[in-house]
């Protein structure tokens, strides 16, 4: 009689109650572990995947600028606008995108877009990716991520520009804010992929 009695307790002190006043049946037990080989123990072996030889010539490589009479502080990205090659679009790290004419000789740049009110630059932080909406300039929205703040976080914004070819007021909407503690490694690439949907590095 003592041994069912202590069951009883025993069982009770480990269930929870049901909605219905009884006890709950114990949590099965885990899986058992995976049997078999795991891994390998040798090369395995593979006569396609062969190294062609060196070659016996050094080669020879040049660059050249593409507009020379350009110059941009601490550029970080080069885009276009989707359809539109007439004009290329650079990112500076302290916050600003400027946009110029798809002419070798250019001589100017202009501000696009100007964000160094909000822009901390520190380290590998800054104005660091960017995008254009997939339907733009019909879709006037340029997506940005920077970093900001003290303490540091990375922001992924949509601008909803009111002009796209010489924006004056903007709009910024705040998409995301992920705590950045560091100053270096802060990612912040910005694609649309084939899906439509917005890729974030």
């Amino acid at each position: 009689r003592r041994l069912v009695i202590r069951c009883v307790v025993t069982l009770a002190a480990c269930s929870s109650p049901s909605p219905d006043g009884g006890l709950d049946p114990p949590p099965p037990p885990p899986p058992p572990p995976p049997t078999g080989t795991v891994g390998l123990n040798e090369r395995p072996s593979n006569t396609s995947c062969l190294a062609g030889d060196a070659p016996a010539t050094s080669v020879t490589i040049a660059t050249q600028r593409a507009f020379p009479n350009l110059s941009f502080a601490s550029p970080v990205g080069l885009f276009q606008a989707p359809g539109d090659p007439s004009r290329w679009f650079v990112l500076e790290q302290a916050g600003r995108l400027m946009t110029f004419q798809n002419v070798e000789s250019v001589a100017t740049a202009s501000m696009f877009i100007d964000l160094r009110g909000r822009v901390v630059a520190s380290g590998e932080g800054g104005l660091l990716g960017m995008a254009f909406h997939p339907d733009f300039p019909t879709n006037p929205r340029v997506y940005l991520s920077y970093t900001t703040g003290s303490p540091m976080v990375s922001r992924v914004s949509r601008v909803i520009l009111d002009n796209v070819t010489t924006p004056g007021v903007t709009t910024e909407q705040v998409l995301l804010t992920v705590n950045q503690p560091y100053s270096n490694h802060n990612g912040g690439h910005l694609a649309f992929g084939p899906d439509g949907f917005l890729y974030i590095g």
